[in-house]
């Protein structure tokens, strides 16, 4: 089979034929070979097998499409579309080529990015207030106005407590008779004397404001030991120490002796000089009643804000 040199030369040699021109001899240094570089013509080299394509334009490079394959084709380093060359003369002027355009890149799209998705709040959780018990709905509210901040009427327990959590000085408030909220910046504890009538809804801030119970770490439970059901000893019960009020039933004629003092401390200080005093009662900080019976605790409270009952081992 010849090679690709052998089919080349026949090539050239059918192309001078009918072309008129003279090419160099096969075995001439100046033969033209395969262009590697894009180049043609004028280094001797023909564009037919290169890479970028088997036509020479009349500016010595290789392409494929019209603008080297068309008018000014040079038929002799590579092959044309039909058209004849110029014919070159003394006379003659030689036509400039048209430029090869240049290819224009695309350009590359630019990735669109994605949305970042907004983040989902969480719900906050609706203030739940306590049952009416202690200073979440107690019945009463301060006799002297001292602390208060702001009066609000046309109010309710909802728009009177969401007021009280955004004001960060609001301490305590009462609603009155279900229509007019008092919101006081003072602590509670500071109030001495209160006003007991059942028209009146009293709450701490601390009733509203949410409690946030961290979760617990898990820890791994051990192997527990079999150990003998001691027999359960009964749950003492919480002292009564200065409250507004007194078990009915025992009020101040069951007291075993009044003595003056001034205060709960003092007041209960007499009571532990004395073996059988149990809880006493102070009344007005003046009067004190010493009981030595014990105090009864499932009996219902007479709410009075002037006395003071305290049992005997109260740390006051």
């Amino acid at each position: 089979m010849p090679s690709i040199n052998t089919l080349l030369l026949a090539a050239f040699a059918t192309v001078q034929a009918v072309q008129g021109a003279t090419y160099p001899a096969s075995g001439s240094s100046t033969y033209p070979k395969i262009s590697e570089d894009g180049r043609c013509a004028t280094n001797g080299a023909t564009c037919l097998g290169s890479k970028f394509g088997d036509c020479c334009d009349q500016r010595g490079y290789c392409g494929g499409n019209r603008n080297y394959c068309g008018r000014g084709c040079n038929p002799v380093y590579g092959k044309c579309s039909g058209e004849k060359p110029p014919c070159t003369t003394s006379s003659s002027v030689v036509p400039t080529p048209e430029p090869s355009p240049e290819p224009t890149p695309e350009p590359s799209p630019e990735p669109t990015p994605e949305p970042t998705p907004e983040p989902t709040p969480e719900p906050t959780p609706e203030p739940t207030p306590e049952p009416p018990s202690g200073n979440c709905g107690a019945q009463k509210y301060p006799t002297s106005p001292r602390g208060l901040q702001s009066t609000t009427p046309g109010s309710s327990i909802s728009a009177c407590s969401e007021s009280c959590l955004a004001n960060p000085s609001c301490r305590f408030f009462f609603l009155y008779s279900q229509t007019t909220c008092y919101i006081f910046t003072i602590p509670l504890s500071e109030v001495t004397q209160f006003t007991v009538t059942n028209r009146v809804l009293l709450y701490e801030r601390s009733c509203f404001e949410p409690v946030v119970t961290p979760t617990p770490t898990p820890t791994p439970t051990p192997t527990p030991t079999p150990t003998p059901t001691p027999t359960p000893e009964p749950t003492p019960q919480s002292l009564v120490c200065h409250q507004k009020g007194y078990a009915s039933g025992q009020d101040g004629s069951s007291a075993y002796s009044v003595q003056t003092a001034d205060s709960d401390a003092s007041c209960l200080a007499i009571c532990r000089s004395q073996s059988q005093c149990t809880f006493v009662i102070l009344a007005s900080q003046r009067d004190c009643f010493l009981y030595n019976t014990v105090y009864n605790r499932n009996s219902p409270v007479v709410p009075l804000d002037y006395i003071s009952l305290s049992e005997r081992d109260c740390d006051i």
